[in-house]
């Protein structure tokens, strides 16, 4: 038997007792169906023609579950084709499934031999089990035992030179009642310390999206609940394309002087998500032109308050703040603080 005859997922394997089996016998077929699990098996199957390579075998899997997908310009390709230290690529996880299958495609395109740090889960996908340092994520005593080597691996292979793809959260994004928002946790400050003990370059990858409504009402409900849908998410995407943004390539220089890795991952956190703040802000000017070509061409005309304040008196306003009061300079920017009555004509 071929590992393409054999289900990928086979629920039966986790049953242990025997009435659990007799259940099985009942409704073991529509469970998997409800869960994705049948559809999943069978996309599986399909994957013979994928070809041999990680790579070859992500587009073969985007292109069953029917998501579109560009890779980033070639200028942009080439500059990370040309980086041959050290480099750890950071992203976000919206989805669960779909950016982890891009990622691979994504790493693939940079170069032939790569690594990302992974769920144990995904042990049984052949085509990418070379690619992938094994890890479970849920925490534990046991779970920081078993994930003491692949974080070693991860190390040695950083230190030769290697490309590492991560998701630091280690959780897919759901909601979170008291705030009303979709977020993933805090990432682990393991991204932090691969960086330090390797001295690597990182690369933030953002993807803009989120799972259907019936998963994040299962989470509300039970986070296993949750987490139980996450192939039904995978074959039935909510999202039928992939929108992501890649960052500038952050050498390592730049984040030794952030110190600990708490403050790297955090710093590599906040770089990430201001990614997707220019994909969210482009998406609201799309619907603003819609809204426009909605509303009447008249409308009223707006009255000035006061006339513009001429730039060079914005700047010299700016120079009389004291540097007490400049809070952060990044790159030709700088955020300054100060009260209304300081400086009235910056209002």
């Amino acid at each position: 038997m071929s590992r393409y005859e054999r289900p990928l997922i086979e629920l039966r394997e986790l049953l242990r007792t025997p009435w659990q089996r007799v259940v099985y016998q009942m409704v073991g077929p529509w469970v998997e169906k409800m869960l994705g699990i049948e559809k999943l098996n069978r996309f599986y199957a399909l994957c013979e023609e994928s070809g041999r390579t990680p790579g070859e075998f992500a587009r073969r899997v985007l292109e069953l579950i029917g998501v579109q997908y560009a890779l980033p310009p070639v200028e942009q390709m080439a500059t990370l084709r040309q980086y041959q230290g050290p480099l750890v690529v950071v992203c976000n996880h919206p989805f669960g499934g779909i950016e982890a299958i891009f990622l691979v495609l994504f790493l693939s395109e940079i170069r032939s031999d790569f690594r990302i740090i992974a769920n144990f889960f995904l042990e049984r996908v052949e085509e990418v089990r070379d690619t992938l340092l094994l890890v479970d994520p849920f925490g534990g005593s046991e779970a920081r035992q078993f994930n003491l080597q692949p974080i070693k691996q991860a190390i040695h292979y950083l230190k030769s030179g290697g490309l590492l793809g991560i998701f630091p959260s280690g959780e897919v994004a759901s909601l979170n009642l008291r705030t009303g928002r979709i977020r993933e946790p805090e990432w682990n400050p393991l991204v932090g310390r691969l960086i330090q003990q390797s001295e690597a370059a990182a690369l933030p990858l953002y993807f803009h999206g989120t799972n259907s409504l019936l998963f994040h009402i299962a989470g509300v409900i039970n986070p296993r609940l949750r987490t139980s849908l996450l192939i039904r998410e995978f074959v039935n995407p909510a999202a039928r394309k992939v929108h992501y943004r890649v960052g500038k390539l952050l050498p390592y220089e730049k984040l030794k002087p952030l110190g600990s890795a708490d403050r790297i991952t955090a710093y590599l956190r906040s770089k990430t998500y201001l990614l997707g703040e220019s994909i969210e802000s482009r998406r609201r000017r799309l619907s603003l032109r819609k809204i426009r070509r909605i509303l009447p061409k008249a409308t009223p005309k707006v009255e000035p308050i006061i006339s513009p304040i001429p730039p060079e008196v914005v700047r010299s306003e700016l120079e009389k703040l004291p540097a007490s009061q400049r809070l952060l300079t990044q790159g030709e920017w700088t955020v300054y603080f100060f009260r209304g009555s300081q400086q009235p004509l910056l209002l």
